[in-house]
């Protein structure tokens, strides 16, 4: 359902934003977050949920000393620790992408309002391709291994967007650039997080499974409008294609920092055997 709204989400706006006033298109706008507020309202979230002596002992603690708890444990797993940096930094640095591209396709290239809405329906057809991918394949032996490479490459699509600014190409090849950016955007971040998620499935200790996503969500939620108003101001000062650069070099540099070989190793104590067997040989 999120493809599915991620893919037609942008085509519809973008064609109605082309198509008719903006005083319908609020309307429009309003109307169908009136109906998400109406469900969400109206949710039962106990529906399913069976009472446990964990649930009964969860209930007395605060939240603030529950999020307590799930520092100290993360604190305790130094994988777990510079994963959590990771996708801080990478949320952070990703909405160079939100913010530049956006201001690339719309100010800079002054790309048409449909297109546009094409181009951003590329990121969801990249994800739900990727997934369907990803479910037909068995489980990756090494998730972190996977994970770095996608980073790193992720940062790679991060320095190419700004590209058509520096070299200027026809309006049809700007659109087939940004759309072919966009599902690689997609697919990368599917790769990058299916390996994660499989990871804090099986490595999280139960109890504080629910509070170290917590962590991971509120981090990640926390940086990204730090790096809306940080991007916003800087696309105003400096070139775009500088800071997407930048941005994509960095990036590069936090990967090879807080992956490094001994996070890897001791993430997948099996890979330095691996490693090991296949010199020997």
């Amino acid at each position: 359902s999120s493809s599915v709204a991620g893919i037609g989400g942008p085509i519809v706006g973008g064609m109605l934003f082309g198509f008719v006033s903006m005083e319908v298109f609020l309307a429009v706008f309003i109307f169908a977050a009136l109906i998400t507020f109406t469900l969400e309202a109206t949710m039962n979230f106990n529906l399913f949920r069976k009472e446990s002596p964990t649930n009964d002992v969860q209930k007395q603690e605060t939240m603030f000393e529950s999020f307590k708890a799930g520092f100290r444990y993360v604190n305790t797993q130094p994988t777990l620790k510079a994963i959590l940096w990771l996708a801080l930094w990478l949320n952070l640095f990703f909405m160079s992408v939100s913010v530049g591209g956006s201001y690339i396709l719309v100010t800079v290239l002054e790309i048409d309002p449909t297109q546009i809405g094409f181009i951003e329906a590329g990121g969801a057809i990249g994800m739900l391709l990727t997934s369907i991918y990803c479910a037909s394949r068995k489980q990756i032996q090494f998730p972190l291994v996977i994970v770095k490479r996608s980073t790193f490459a992720t940062a790679t699509v991060v320095m190419l967007i700004g590209l058509p600014v520096l070299f200027p190409l026809p309006m049809i090849w700007n659109f087939v650039y940004y759309f072919v950016i966009m599902v690689l955007f997609g697919t990368l971040g599917v790769i990058t997080n299916t390996p994660l998620g499989v990871m804090f499935q099986t490595t999280i200790t139960e109890e504080y499974r629910g509070r170290v996503f917590g962590i991971i969500e509120m981090r990640s939620m926390s940086a990204m409008p730090i790096g809306t108003l940080g991007y916003g101001v800087l696309f105003d000062l400096i070139p775009a294609y500088y800071i997407l650069f930048a941005s994509g070099l960095i990036l590069m540099a936090l990967v090879l920092l807080l992956l490094r070989p001994s996070i890897l190793e001791m993430a997948h104590p099996e890979l330095k055997q691996t490693e090991g067997k296949v010199v020997t040989e």
